[in-house]
């Protein structure tokens, strides 16, 4: 009984409320929809509100953002302090704010998400999860393929239990200053690899960053357990975040798990410094901004993960439109083909490689890979039709696990006025 009060003061007393920060504003500046839902799951009425942007008709299956509040919170403050809205507006998503309940023993400590395990209060938050997703398929053809969940502090908490628990509806999660507890571990039933972005500070008292035994895992101990189930590099790879704010008290450190089936990848943002929050927020680290980071790394997943080589942007000139592509798996110890074809006859140039992308124009052509970060530049030649090919070999070291590499083929073309054509970028990511 002791333990289990002691677990219930945690959730209710531990975890931020962020009523007195945000208040209950209504005004939200977008020109979307925001929509109170209701729903009955096993006689207990539960709700929800659903962002729809204003370019949703109905006539595309958007992706859907799932964001759970913390402990006492509701979703009407959640979506004011943590506002999906605007990205939703940018990236054609629906963004979807839970509420919680009560526990049915503990009714005064307010809204939280009930755990499966030793600590079960009843509360089927699970199940609400599932039905509130079918019901969003029936009332928007949602594309139920990229149905993404986060959340924080105790909303965190719950983002690991839809991971093991219902792995068949939810593509990804990124729980903050949300700890996996020990019994879902035991108990967990993935049924595919799962891609995961999690960013916790190493000051959170309240969901320890090193855990919180017996009833929580550390950070490092839980990404350890997914790499496992994802069939992902079981070392990470890990590189310091720039310290953009020197005033925040913090600095960031990014473990990357690699390398996973269906190209899946965990990373994970250790915030060194940070507390019980969310990171972009006053108050919090500002070196990254948890919002966007989360959003980014979710939308490339489906159920079925990701393609591990994927176009970026358009040729420039060429007899058509020049294009680079590949049909071979890139995994350790194997050799990938890159294909190009589309340019101007039997021409000249190279092929450019880096581990980093941007988005550069240069001599009248889009340019992906990083040109001032490049580890190849490589010589190739077209033949009189205008295509080519290049192969590599992929080393059989771990460490590659994960890596993606942006290539982009450039050949001479005497009718281009800038005197080169360009293919699309490619991005290839190295897999098990």
């Amino acid at each position: 009984m002791r333990n289990s009060l002691i677990l219930r003061f945690s959730l209710y007393t531990f975890t931020f409320s962020l009523t007195a920060l945000v208040g209950l504003e209504t005004s939200f500046g977008q020109s979307g929809q925001l929509l109170q839902k209701n729903i009955n799951v096993n006689g207990v009425a539960r709700d929800y509100l659903v962002y729809l942007p204003a370019s949703f008709d109905g006539t595309v299956s958007f992706p859907v953002m799932i964001s759970y509040h913390g402990g006492s919170g509701s979703a009407q403050e959640w979506i004011n302090y943590v506002d999906f809205r605007p990205l939703a507006e940018a990236n054609n998503f629906i963004a979807v704010y839970p509420n919680g309940l009560p526990d049915p023993g503990f009714p005064q400590g307010g809204r939280i998400w009930n755990s499966v395990g030793p600590y079960d209060n009843g509360n089927d938050d699970i199940g609400f999860t599932s039905a509130m997703i079918d019901k969003l398929y029936n009332d928007y053809a949602i594309d139920q393929s990229r149905v993404y969940a986060c959340g924080y502090s105790n909303g965190g908490n719950i983002c690991w239990e839809l991971a093991a628990f219902l792995s068949d509806k939810v593509a990804a999660i990124g729980p903050v200053a949300g700890s996996m507890w020990t019994w879902t571990e035991t108990l967990a039933t993935p049924t595919r690899s799962v891609p995961i972005i999690s960013i916790h500070g190493t000051f959170d008292f309240y969901n320890p960053w090193d855990g919180g035994p017996p009833y929580s895992l550390g950070l490092v101990e839980t990404n350890e357990y997914w790499a496992g189930n994802n069939n992902a590099n079981s070392s990470p790879r890990i590189t310091p975040i720039p310290n953009t704010n020197a005033n925040d008290g913090s600095t960031v450190e990014k473990y990357v798990w690699g390398g996973g089936n269906d190209c899946v990848a965990l990373e994970h943002y250790k915030v060194i410094g940070g507390g019980h929050d969310w990171p972009g927020k006053p108050g919090a680290n500002r070196d990254i901004n948890a919002t966007e980071l989360i959003w980014g790394f979710c939308s490339q997943y489906s159920l079925n993960g990701k393609d591990c080589i994927s176009k970026l942007g358009v040729g420039a000139g060429g007899a058509n439109i020049a294009t680079l592509n590949s049909a071979s798996t890139p995994t350790l110890g194997s050799s990938i083909q890159l294909d190009f074809s589309g340019f101007n006859g039997a021409s000249n140039g190279f092929i450019a490689l880096s581990l980093r992308k941007s988005t550069r124009y240069f001599l009248g052509g889009t340019v992906f890979p990083d040109i001032n970060n490049l580890f190849s530049q490589i010589p190739v030649n077209a033949d009189a039709n205008g295509d080519g090919s290049i192969s590599f070999t992929i080393g059989n070291n771990p460490s590659l696990l994960g890596l993606t590499a942006y290539s982009q083929v450039a050949l001479r073309d005497a009718n281009q006025s800038n005197g080169w054509a360009f293919s699309n970028g490619l991005a290839v990511t190295i897999y098990n």
